[in-house]
């Protein structure tokens, strides 16, 4: 499988949130659960928060923390994604490959194609830290993994998009998810991390979002 190596410049540079404490999800406009019934939209290891409302049920599953300052967290989130930044030219195709620890970056759209994983391999390093930040947005097909290998932990995974997030139906991603616009996730997609979208977050059907769930961190699943 094809693999990518990071330019020493971007490793160092790291993610630093304010006020997101307690908050698995953070909504800029409405957050929206469009599972068909109740408890299928489950949060771990926090909140849901939408600045313009909910719809649908979401189901908290663990106690909550005490919230942070969803203003503030949007705010500190949006200095992130629209930072510039060091690092390796990624393709606008990234499934199949395996990435090093560092910073990665394009100027516009990536797309992970339907059925195939992309790998984050810490070379033995639980405190390996991936950056991943995209121009405009991250598209995935159905069936795509993150999978961690060799000491990679979700925790120290970050998701950068200009835009918007759209995965298709069972997913499983890792990560700190930080959009410039909305969250869109397909049916039966479980996310090992918490979200902060500036507009909209919508489940399309069943979800699991939240680095406290059974599975996480997902670690070679097809291999």
């Amino acid at each position: 499988m094809p693999s990518a190596d990071p330019s020493t410049s971007g490793i160092l540079q790291g993610i630093s949130l304010t006020g997101c404490n307690g908050l698995t999800v953070l909504a800029g406009t409405a957050a929206t659960c469009a599972a068909s019934a109740v408890d299928q939209c489950d949060i771990f290891d926090g909140g849901v928060v939408a600045l313009a409302g909910m719809t649908g049920e979401f189901n908290i599953v663990d106690t909550t923390p005490t919230p942070g300052n969803p203003s503030v967290c949007l705010a500190s989130a949006s200095v992130e994604v629209f930072l510039t930044r060091d690092g390796t030219l990624m393709p606008a195709n990234i499934g199949g490959m395996t990435f090093s620890p560092g910073t990665y970056v394009h100027p516009s759209a990536v797309l992970i194609p339907a059925s195939t994983d992309v790998y984050l391999d810490a070379g033995g390093d639980p405190n390996a830290v991936f950056i991943f930040k995209m121009g405009t947005t991250l598209t995935t097909g159905a069936g795509v993994n993150i999978v961690l290998q060799n000491g990679a932990v979700p925790e120290n995974v970050h998701w950068l998009l200009g835009s918007a997030l759209t995965t298709g139906a069972d997913n499983l991603l890792v990560g700190t998810i930080l959009t410039g616009t909305a969250v869109t996730i397909g049916a039966n997609t479980q996310i090992c991390g918490d979200i902060i979208a500036q507009s909209a977050v919508t489940c399309s059907g069943v979800c699991n979002i939240g680095p406290g769930q059974v599975g996480c961190p997902i670690s070679d699943v097809r291999q």
